[in-house]
């Protein structure tokens, strides 16, 4: 994943280079392969929760669980 960053910049919001956010916290050299900073993926992390929220709400709203 980390050569197609490189190769395809949009790959960086990706939902699984998110994952990255606390490591990144405690190795800020994680930055120059994530390519994104500390703000970046707070507020992509933030993004993703509440898109997969509303998603989920869409999806499950009909279904009896």
């Amino acid at each position: 994943m980390i050569a197609l960053i490189r190769k395809y910049t949009w790959l960086k919001w990706n939902p699984l280079n998110m994952f990255n956010f606390s490591a990144q916290l405690g190795l800020p050299t994680l930055s120059k392969i994530t390519n994104l900073t500390d703000v970046q993926l707070f507020w992509g992390n933030l993004a993703y929760i509440i898109l997969f929220l509303v998603l989920g709400l869409l999806f499950f709203r009909r279904r009896e669980v």
